[in-house]
């Protein structure tokens, strides 16, 4: 009897759990002639059901099903003959990124439906299942729970619809402290994490003299080239944290063998390229090459003598005042350039044509008007200088005029109707970005064929939040083809931990609100925004989850609950630390020759914001340690790493303060008191150096210390 009353409490229990007594086999089922992903999705599932469940894990087709404590059934009507024989009138309607994870009993056994409206958003479905049950997923890896749990498939009823449908994730860029460093296996493994996060386009941002095309026009040809800006940077001898480059005399790119001809690293070049858009068209995303058509490395200057270089270093050859918007020589050029692009890389899904961001581009506006006038619904002159009149400050007027001729520019480049045409003869979608935002407000008029356009891409997210009534004044006609530059990590900041997400919640709402299409994330340095990604995420299915629900989540799964309120403090410090560094000189840290030892010739003493600043992020670090105290095992590592980025930031003002205080007393021709200022600019940037050299994940951390060192300890010791 007593026997019997302890089974039968036992199979309660079981049952109060979602496991029957039969058996603690989870069983995940997956079509037979499922699509790849799906399959793949199925076996991802397996894989982290074994490290999260006490059961045992089979994954099987329809065909071999047993009896089992549950039954997940991946897929949907049209793709696993389980769904579809018992239980498609449970499947709801779905557009093609929406997900649906449902429990359903079939004959007495647990159920759960996990699929999507196309086989991505099954994977997405999977992954989303995963994250119910505690795993978080983080651009380095997954974080599991702490220990195995028993399975609870019951009382599942879950159906997302994106209200954001491109959730576009930007790599590659100019900086060695960026993605620009990463080699293919790293762009694979991120790319992997993303989509467990359900982004679902990558573009590849790539400048005129990165080795990524090769191309001649007229008997000139490329022959400059660059992977980022600055460099050589030297790594051996006495550098700051040199034992992360394993005794390399340089920082350089492993998937680039050092000293090879112009030939073979743009070969190089490409089939990075080549393998980052094999690797996401994998993961199911959709992928695009950003570029300018209208800017070109210098060598080309012969063809176009009023042209002249520009940006950092001058290494871009960029239109100025004497350069016609229908100069036939640069159209042709232009189109050549994005004829190569297509040649060098057929399986790219889209290209996003990036105007001239430089305002030297002036005293062509009212040719090009009346340019952009044709096929459009634009007004007269009078209507281009009623407008004018009512732009204020030069540079905003230099602004409008530049940008107004690369896009009457870009226009007649676009207007020839083979351009864009694959070899079967199907469209290559485009994309153009960098429209200025004094255009919003017309682009219902102006863009009457709903080219998709991305606005925001030479500004940061803090930037557009301040301004947002321009973007809200972005009509609806253009909203809903539109996508927006969201910057997570803000390049002109360097290498300074940052955080912006009370900006990116106010761009959010607008999107949602407006009904935008999406959004293209720019994330340039990795590592102390994995809860602002987080957060991103999941405001792209429900924009109403706010920044602290996301950090709740975030850290009681990745570090446990006792940490929560130290992290939702320290990123609201960090927070601080960002507003302020963007209301006195948001160009602070630009990973430039300049960025610290310009400080050393500054005038005066330190401005007391930089006093604020270091205090800000002493403060965050305080936070943080409050939370390593509390932290439970698995959270301890991702805590120190946000530690050591903290102990940077901290570090860089304390840098830059005693390097002022130097330059001053040694204005004032105090020697001994400039010297033991130098000595301690030195000694604080050693020790920022030093934090990030114990914490290294990506080799843009590399790069990151590569260019402190360059710009910083290697100029501070020679002098």
């Amino acid at each position: 009897m007593k026997r019997l009353q302890f089974f039968t409490a036992l199979v309660l229990a079981l049952s109060c759990a979602g496991v029957s007594p039969a058996s603690d086999q989870i069983n995940i089922v997956v079509g037979v002639d499922a699509p790849a992903l799906e399959k793949f999705a199925a076996a991802e599932m397996a894989a982290q059901f074994e490290k999260l469940f006490a059961a045992k894990i089979l994954l099987l087709n329809p065909a071999e099903i047993q009896p089992s404590s549950c039954n997940v059934l991946v897929g949907t009507p049209a793709t696993n003959e389980l769904i579809k024989n018992d239980h498609e009138a449970q499947w709801p309607a779905l557009s093609d990124q929406g997900i649906c994870i449902r429990s359903v009993v079939n004959r007495e056994q647990p159920t759960v439906l996990v699929g999507g409206g196309s086989p991505v958003a099954t994977m997405w479905a999977a992954y989303e299942l995963g994250h119910h049950f505690g795993i978080r997923y983080m651009l380095h890896g997954d974080v599991f729970p702490l220990e195995k749990i028993l399975p609870q498939f019951d009382g599942l009823n879950l159906v997302l619809e994106p209200s954001m449908r491109i959730r576009g994730w930007e790599t590659l860029g100019p900086f060695a402290c960026g993605p620009a460093a990463w080699t293919l296996e790293e762009h694979r493994r991120i790319l992997g994490q993303l989509a467990k996060l359900k982004f679902n386009r990558v573009v590849l941002n790539v400048a005129p003299w990165q080795p990524f095309v090769n191309y001649e026009w007229k008997g000139v040809s490329r022959s400059s080239i660059k992977l980022w800006h600055g460099g050589p940077f030297r790594v051996d001898g006495d550098t700051a944290g040199r034992d992360v480059f394993q005794g390399a005399a340089e920082f350089t790119h492993p998937d680039f063998q050092q000293q090879q001809s112009f030939v073979e690293t743009v070969k190089s070049g490409t089939a990075l390229v080549g393998g980052v858009i094999a690797a996401a068209h994998e993961r199911g995303m959709s992928t695009a090459i950003a570029f300018s058509p209208l800017e070109f490395p210098t060598e080309f200057g012969t063809l176009l003598p009023h042209a002249f270089p520009q940006g950092i270093e001058s290494l871009v050859l960029g239109p100025g005042r004497g350069q016609s918007p229908n100069d036939p020589v640069l159209l042709a050029l232009a189109r050549e350039k994005i004829r190569a692009y297509q040649r060098a890389y057929p399986d790219v899904d889209r290209f996003y044509l990036k105007l001239p961001a430089s305002a030297a581009w002036t005293g062509h506006h009212e040719q090009a008007w009346e340019m952009l006038r044709a096929n459009s619904q634009l007004g007269d002159i009078k209507e281009l200088r009623h407008w004018l009149a009512t732009v204020t400050g030069e540079t905003e007027q230099q602004l409008l005029q530049s940008g107004m001729t690369a896009l009457a520019c870009l226009k007649q480049v676009l207007a020839d109707p083979d351009l864009f045409k694959r070899p079967d003869q199907t469209d290559i979608p485009v994309t153009i970005a960098g429209v200025d935002e004094a255009w919003y407000a017309r682009l219902d008029r102006f863009n009457t064929n709903r080219t998709e356009l991305l606005y925001g891409a030479n500004r940061s997210a803090h930037e557009l939040a301040t301004d947002v009534l321009s973007l809200e004044s972005v009509p609806a006609e253009s909203a809903g083809n539109s996508s927006l530059m969201l910057t997570l990590h803000d390049r002109n900041l360097g290498p300074l931990p940052q955080c912006m997400l009370t900006d990116l919640q106010q761009l959010v709402h607008v999107l949602r609100d407006k009904e935008w299409n999406g959004y293209l994330v720019r994330y340039p340095l990795i590592g102390d925004s994995a809860p602002v990604l987080y957060y991103l995420s999941l405001a792209s299915f429900d924009a109403r989850t706010t920044p602290d629900q996301a950090l709740e989540q975030f850290f009681t799964a990745v570090c446990g609950s006792g940490t929560v309120d130290a992290m939702k403090e320290c990123y609201a410090l960090l927070e601080q630390a960002t507003d302020l560094i963007y209301e006195n000189d948001a160009e602070i840290a630009l990973p430039l020759p300049s960025m610290l030892m310009s400080h050393y010739v500054g005038a005066g003493t330190p401005p007391e914001w930089w006093s604020e600043a270091k205090t800000l992020y002493l403060d965050s670090l305080s936070e943080e340690g409050r939370a390593i105290e509390r932290t439970e095992r698995q959270g301890r590592p991702y805590l120190m790493f946000l530690i050591k980025r903290l102990v940077l930031g901290f570090s860089h003002f304390g840098t830059i303060e005693e390097l002022r205080l130097s330059g001053d007393a040694k204005f004032k021709q105090d020697y001994e008191t400039a010297t033991e200022h130098f000595e301690a600019a030195i000694e604080s940037h050693h020790s920022g150096l030093h934090a990030l050299e114990s914490q290294t994940r990506y080799r843009s951390d590399l790069g990151t210390i590569a260019i402190l060192n360059a710009y910083g300890y290697h100029l501070m010791v020679k002098e």
